[in-house]
Order: structure tokens, then C-alpha cells, then sequence
């Protein structure tokens, strides 16, 4: 090598020094402002966490109700039985969206009434002094043409098909009178007896669920004679 070419080999190893120190800087300044970057999304993360819990402490779950009905083709029909006797029920229909997950849901109902093959009986009427009671419950869909339809209680031209995936979770008794008297309220049971002893009327409420579905189911009871 020349001698003049040394100034000039020396001058290229200083640019190459410089670049990749340059380098190494840029890549301490893009990490710098990648962790802030971090530390700001959690901040606002943090934030908006304590604003949704506060909200939810103080409004609990926002509920939202609106005016469309749920599509009674999709709803389910629930045959009730007293002692194996079918009687008509009143079902109320709740559906339940989560637009906000614990924090905002939108409700859309459905409001019928069950006459299991023709039984129109609200009551059901018990003229004896003693005897067991004990309800049993099935629900069911409908299906005409492979689709599901509202349910035809006379059954013609519909598959009536049992839903296996309705769980029943909670059970209300009360005897009607002047003043209404709660003789029970609790995890769902089937057998009603040691509630049902004296003369009177009584109203049970049923809660069933499915996927996001609640419904309350109601019936009554006329018992005629006191347990003697």
C-alpha cells in the first residue's frame, strides 16, 4: 500500500466506526421508545380496568332492555307435570346479550302461555286431605322440514324433539293469601310435598336456562282440603 492511501484506509475504518455506532444508537432509541410505548398502553389499560370496575361497583351490570320481541319459533314449549297430570304453564322469556362483557348486556323477551295437548287448566286442583307432590319437567322444539318452528300444541306436521340441555336451577313457593307467604325459596327440587299443606292456592316459579336464555316458568296449584 502507499503511503498517501493511509489517511484514506483510515478514513473509511473511522466511517465504518461511526455508522455502526450510529446504528447501535438508533436501536437504543427505537427500544427506548418502544418501552415507552408499553408503558403507555398498559397505563391506559390500567385505567380504563379501574374506570370499568368502578362503573361496575357503582351501576353493577348496565341493563339495557329492548322492544323486539324474542323469535317465538325459536323459543321452547315446557311440559309440566303435578303427580304425572299435565298443566298449563305461564312462561316468561329472557334473553340476555353481552355487548360489554360484565358490564353492559341488552334483553329481548318472550311471554307465553303452555296448554300441553289442550289441558287449559291453570290450577292444578288437589281435592284430597294427603298425597305426595311432585313435579316433573321436559322441554321441547319443534321442527317442521328440518327447521325450527313455534310449537303447534296440537302437534300436527311438527316433530316435537326433547332438548336435553335445559337445566332447572332454581325454585319459588308461595301461598297466596291476604298477605303473600313464602314457604320456600332455593335450588330447584321436585318434590313439593312438605310445602303444600294446607288449603289453598299456591304459585311456583320455576327458572330454567340454556345458553343465554332464562325463562320462568309459572304454575298453580289449588289444593281444596288442609292435611289432616
Amino acid at each position: 500500500m502507499k503511503q498517501q492511501d493511509l489517511p484514506k484506509a483510515h478514513n473509511n475504518a473511522e466511517l465504518v466506526k461511526q455508522s455502526r455506532e450510529i446504528v447501535l444508537e438508533l436501536k437504543k432509541y427505537d427500544n427506548q421508545v418502544k418501552r415507552t410505548q408499553m408503558k403507555k398502553y398498559f397505563l391506559i389499560l390500567v385505567v380504563l380496568a379501574l374506570v370499568v370496575l368502578l362503573i361496575k361497583l357503582i351501576f353493577h351490570t348496565i341493563e339495557i332492555d329492548i322492544p323486539f320481541e324474542y323469535p317465538e319459533n325459536k323459543s321452547r314449549v315446557y311440559e309440566v307435570k303435578v303427580n304425572d297430570t299435565i298443566v298449563a304453564v305461564e312462561t316468561h322469556l329472557k334473553q340476555k346479550i353481552s355487548v360489554i362483557p360484565y358490564l353492559v348486556n341488552v334483553n329481548r323477551y318472550y311471554r307465553n302461555i303452555d296448554y300441553i295437548y289442550g289441558n287449559e287448566n291453570f290450577y292444578y286442583e288437589y281435592n284430597h286431605h294427603r298425597g305426595d307432590f311432585k313435579l316433573k319437567i321436559q322441554s321441547y322444539s319443534c321442527l317442521k322440514n328440518k327447521k325450527q318452528v313455534r310449537c303447534s300444541f296440537d302437534g300436527r306436521n311438527q316433530k316435537w324433539v326433547k332438548m336435553s340441555d335445559t337445566k332447572y336451577t332454581h325454585l319459588t313457593i308461595i301461598k297466596k293469601e291476604k298477605k303473600d307467604k313464602e314457604l320456600y325459596d332455593g335450588k330447584y327440587i321436585s318434590d313439593v310435598t312438605k310445602y303444600i299443606q294446607d288449603k289453598g292456592i299456591y304459585h311456583l316459579e320455576i327458572t330454567a336456562k340454556y345458553d343465554n336464555i332464562e325463562t320462568k316458568i309459572l304454575l298453580r296449584m289449588n289444593k281444596l282440603k288442609d292435611y289432616n
